[in-house]
C-alpha cells in the first residue's frame, strides 16, 4: 500500500479511502465488516463515513468493527462528517456550534472511539459565519475530541477565509477537503486543485468512478446491469452526453493497453493528479473492493495519462456544483 501525507500535516494515509457509505444499505453489516477487514490486511488505514450515512447505520456498523479490538481502532485513520440533517426543527442540521457540539458527542458514541482523525464539515453552510465552523473545530481539537478537521465540497475563497479565520482565533485550521472528482467532473481543477498545491490543502476525492460510469459495465444504447445505479434510477445515463461516451471508449482503450480494468485505469487517473492525498472508494461487496484496490498496482504510462485528460477535457470546463 502507498501512504502519503494529508495536506501539510505529518498523518499518513493510504492513497485508498475506504468509503462506508454503502455500510447498513445494500451492503449487510456482515459484509460491511468483511469489506473492513480485507482493507485491513490490504494495508489501507483511511476510512471515511458521516452521520448521515444509511441512517447512521454506517457509523455504528464501524463502530461495532471497532469494538472487536485487535487494534482495529488505533490503526485506523478515522474521518466522519457533519452538517446534513439528522433530526427534526431548525437546528436539527447545519454547520453551527449548536449542532457540531451535539452531533460530535453522537458520532462518538455510534463510532464507539474517544476520537474522530478527520472531521469534515459535509457542506459548506453560508448562514454560519465561517469563524464559528472553524472555532467549534479547535474547541474539539483543544478538548481531544477531534484531531483534524476539514472540509467537502467548499470553493476555494471560503477555504482561504477560514485559514484566516483560524489564524486570527490563535488556533488550528482545517487541513483537507472531500471534492467530487473524477474523469466525469474535473470543475475542481478551475479554482480548488490550483489553490490546493500553493498552499499545501489535502484534497481526498470522492466518486472517482463517477458512480460506477467509469467501470466499464455500460454500453451506449445497452441495457443497465441489474443492481446497477442506471437499473434503480433510469434516468440517470439520459445525462450522459457523446462527450461522456466517447470518454468511457477511451479509457477502456487505456485499460486495455495498461492489462488493468477500466474502473482501476480511472482510479490511477485520479491518484496521479496534483495535490491528491488519497482517492475514496465506495465498495457495496468485497468484490468491488478487491477490483478498486487492484488499482493501487497500476502505473499509468505519461501518455495514457495525458489521452485520458484530453478525452475528459470537457468536464474540466463544468460548472461547479
Amino acid at each position: 500500500m502507498e501512504y502519503r501525507t494529508l495536506g501539510s500535516t505529518g498523518a499518513k494515509v493510504s492513497a485508498i479511502c475506504l468509503g462506508a457509505m454503502m455500510f447498513g444499505d445494500p451492503a449487510s453489516p456482515e459484509e460491511s465488516h468483511r469489506i473492513l477487514e480485507a482493507a485491513r490486511e490490504a494495508g489501507v488505514n483511511f476510512v471515511d463515513t458521516a452521520n448521515v450515512y444509511t441512517k447512521q447505520r454506517s457509523e455504528e456498523i464501524v463502530g461495532q468493527w471497532f469494538a472487536q479490538g485487535g487494534g482495529r481502532r488505533d490503526e485506523t485513520f478515522l474521518a466522519t462528517k457533519v452538517h446534513g440533517r439528522v433530526a427534526p426543527g431548525p437546528n436539527g442540521a447545519g454547520n453551527h456550534r449548536y449542532h457540531v457540539a451535539r452531533q460530535v458527542e453522537a458520532s462518538l458514541r455510534r463510532l464507539q472511539t474517544d476520537r474522530i482523525d478527520l472531521y469534515y464539515y459535509h457542506r459548506p453552510e453560508p448562514e454560519t459565519p465561517v469563524a464559528e465552523q472553524v472555532g467549534v473545530m479547535q474547541d474539539l481539537v483543544r478538548q481531544g475530541k477531534v484531531v483534524y478537521f476539514g472540509t467537502s465540497h467548499y470553493p476555494a475563497w471560503m477555504i482561504l477565509k477560514g485559514m484566516w479565520a483560524a489564524e486570527r482565533l490563535g488556533g488550528p485550521a482545517w487541513v483537507a477537503d472531500q471534492p467530487r472528482y473524477s474523469l466525469t467532473d474535473r470543475s475542481i481543477e478551475q479554482d480548488v486543485v490550483p489553490f490546493a498545491k500553493e498552499v499545501g490543502y489535502g484534497l481526498v476525492p470522492h466518486s472517482p468512478l463517477a458512480g460506477g460510469f467509469l467501470t466499464g459495465k455500460y454500453r451506449r444504447g445497452g441495457d443497465a446491469p441489474a443492481e446497477s445505479r442506471a437499473s434503480r434510477r433510469p434516468d440517470w445515463l439520459e445525462g450522459m452526453t457523446d462527450q461522456h461516451w466517447g470518454l468511457a471508449d477511451r479509457l477502456q482503450e487505456v485499460a486495455q493497453t495498461a492489462g488493468c480494468t477500466p474502473g482501476q485505469a480511472a482510479i490511477a487517473w485520479v491518484l496521479a493528479r496534483p495535490a491528491i492525498s488519497s482517492t475514496i472508494i465506495g465498495p457495496r461487496t468485497l468484490e468491488q473492493f478487491q477490483d478498486n484496490l487492484g488499482a493501487m498496482d497500476v502505473r499509468l504510462s505519461q501518455e495514457a495519462i495525458e489521452a485520458l485528460t484530453q478525452a475528459s477535457d470537457f468536464a474540466a470546463k463544468m460548472p461547479r456544483t
